[in-house]
């Protein structure tokens, strides 16, 4: 976990790259995660606290507005968001796999900075919802951790989304090893209403691994506690690594964020979200992701 010695190697081998939606290499050999280097350090943004996060953005959150709640995601590449699958109970039939469900999506430029994704303004949150298309699996109103994903488009042909810069989107997914104690950022816009409406905001808040599953983990509410808006939010190496290591999946809740000392579940991005991938973008017919060199075969990149 603290192997960096490759790293001056990769920021040479970086600089003659031109990859859409990854900024900066891994800092650690292949099969290994890079440690945060302090969540603050690298964002600029107002400290001010947010329900034990502070804001932050610019490392490819997103908001997802839908008619009845909200959820945060996550943009890899141009063309597909990762949230949870439970984000579109509600929207979509309970058995429904695929559908066009209508949203706001925003990408966070700050914590209180947004863009529209699906249209107009380019320089504030969206002002009316657009047809978007969801891949999801196990459709349910009790999640699995497991297997608790979605791939959002903008369309059913994967067009990239609207008003994104290739700096914009998280580096790409990690689907290799780590264990108990590895250190992470996690990334949502919850606060602390039902809705993810209470401040406005998207912040960040830092933990580590309690207990690891094959395909979730599991960290106690303490430093980071999620609240309802926040599922689907990424759970990054750090905010200057911005490989995506899982997303939020549910917690144990006492009113609308989770019991301070709760089990908080993570769905890993791992082999099995992979599979999920490779199908759906097949599906609207865009590039499949590929490693990010033979070096670092577990972390993949997206056009």
């Amino acid at each position: 976990m603290k192997i960096r010695n490759l790293l001056a190697v990769l920021a040479t081998a970086w600089a003659g790259l031109s990859i859409q939606g990854c900024g900066a290499a891994p800092e650690s050999s292949a099969g290994e995660i890079a440690p945060p280097s302090g969540a603050s350090d690298d964002i600029g943004e107002t400290q001010d606290p947010i329900l034990q996060g502070v804001q932050g953005g610019n490392v490819g959150a997103v908001d997802i507005q839908l008619p009845l709640s909200a959820c945060t995601g996550v943009l890899i590449g141009s063309r597909m968001i990762i949230t949870t699958s439970s984000c579109f109970d509600g929207v979509l039939a309970d058995t429904a796999r695929r559908g066009t469900v209508a949203a706001k999506i925003n990408y966070a430029v700050s914590g209180t900075a947004w863009k529209c994704m699906t249209g107009t303004p380019s320089n504030g949150k969206c002002t009316v919802n657009r047809n978007v298309f969801v891949a999801r699996t196990i459709p349910s109103t009790a999640p699995r951790p497991e297997f608790d994903y979605a791939f959002v488009f903008l369309n059913a042909s994967g067009a990239p989304w609207a008003n994104i810069v290739p700096s914009d989107p998280a580096f790409g997914f990690y689907d290799g090893n780590f264990g108990v104690g590895t250190p992470y950022v996690f990334y949502g816009r919850g606060y602390n209403s039902t809705n993810g409406t209470g401040a406005a905001v998207m912040r960040f808040m830092t933990d580590s691994v309690d207990w690891m599953g094959a395909d979730y983990f599991i960290t106690d509410a303490g430093s980071a506690r999620l609240c309802l808006a926040d599922f689907g939010g990424p759970v990054l190496a750090s905010s200057s690594d911005r490989w995506l290591l899982g997303i939020a999946s549910n917690a144990t809740m006492s009113g609308n964020c989770a019991k301070s000392g709760g089990k908080q579940r993570f769905t890993k991005s791992g082999w099995a979200m992979r599979q999920a991938i490779i199908t759906a973008r097949t599906e609207v017919n865009i590039p499949q992701c590929r490693p990010f060199s033979a070096d670092f075969p577990n972390y993949w990149v997206c056009d």
